[in-house]
């Protein structure tokens, strides 16, 4: 408390004196980034770092953020302060503004027939000063920039689904490690009923518990990723998660890709034991269609000019797949 008097009468002092005497606090824009993509928009990544010369504790009020698109405002958004600068100290947050591509396609009619966009940010920064004789009520600290950003509208597909039944060696192995006493023709039947929706072959095949046997099912499928804009998006290897009918199947990396015009495609070869059969995967596997759902990510390398580290991209889409 002392140590805060003796600040204060410094200060006034000081504002006898004149107000250029007075120590102020400096805000300044450290990084302005693209953060990460989806599948709906576009997050960036703005840096605050704030400098405190006062022996008492300040706190960064708000900052208030105009976003324009092609010099035409996409949106505008305020963020609560929040952060807390300690005496005769620096700190640096960072905000996340998301950009949404249904808004841009909204103000750049041929959106998709570009391939970059420039941005303009106005940003204010808001800093309440302590209550001392010869410092405002708050400071206020303006800045613009400008960056050029890809154009995207990323589309996540998936086709071309098969499970490939297992050898009649791995049938035969499977039997023996399960200690079973099922003839290879029983088990072969169900799972070939299984996989094309047919009854059974064998009168006995019904009986057999597919989910005893630790049977592998080669399962591909292939992974679309399309941008519906002139940018190209380039990247080198893909994550996925992909479930049936809400059940999870296989998940992994998968780096075999080919180009296909502006669009990725990404080929999927995973083993499934039936082991792991549920009634939802078993339902969809003998209708020979059912509902999907794929999570995963990848990483999006544009030109140096846009961003020099890859820019991550998560998605989550929901579909119909069709087995045979």
């Amino acid at each position: 408390m002392k140590k805060i008097i003796l600040f204060a009468a410094a200060l006034a002092l000081c504002a006898c004196a004149g107000s250029n005497f007075v120590p102020k606090p400096t805000a300044e824009i450290t990084r302005f980034d693209i953060d990460s993509l989806g599948l709906m928009d576009i997050s960036f990544v703005f840096d605050v770092a704030i400098s405190n010369p006062y022996v008492v504790g300040i706190n960064l009020e708000s900052v208030k953020t105009d976003f324009y698109v092609e010099e035409k405002l996409a949106f505008s958004t305020q963020s609560g302060g929040g952060l807390q600068i300690p005496s005769k100290n620096n700190a640096t947050t960072s905000f996340i503004v998301t950009l949404k591509y249904a808004d841009v396609i909204g103000i750049v009619s041929d959106y998709a027939k570009r391939e970059y966009l420039s941005t303009h940010v106005k940003m204010e920064i808001a800093v309440p000063m302590p209550e001392i004789p010869g410092l405002p009520p708050s400071l206020k600290f303006n800045y613009d920039m400008e960056k050029k950003i890809p154009t995207v509208k990323p589309r996540i597909s998936v086709a071309n689904f098969s499970v490939k039944m297992p050898t009649q060696t791995e049938i035969t192995e499977a039997i023996k490690a399960a200690g079973k006493t099922v003839a290879q023709n029983v088990v072969s039947s169900a799972l070939t009923s299984l996989l094309s929706g047919k009854a059974p072959a064998v009168p006995t095949a019904a009986d057999v518990k597919l989910t005893d046997l630790d049977l592998p099912l080669a399962v591909n499928f292939d992974i679309e990723l399309a941008n519906d804009t002139a940018a190209r998006l380039d990247f080198t290897q893909l994550d996925y998660d992909f479930a049936v009918n809400g059940n999870p199947l296989v998940k992994g990396i998968a780096d075999d890709i080919t180009r296909k015009g502006n669009a990725s495609v990404v080929s999927v070869a995973s083993r499934f034991s039936t082991r792991n059969l549920t009634s939802g995967i078993m339902d969809a596997f003998q209708a020979g269609v059912g509902n999907f759902s794929l999570t995963g990510g990848t990483a999006i390398q544009f030109p140096e000019e846009i961003r020099k580290t890859p820019v991550p991209l998560k998605f989550t889409e929901n579909g119909k797949f069709e087995l045979r």
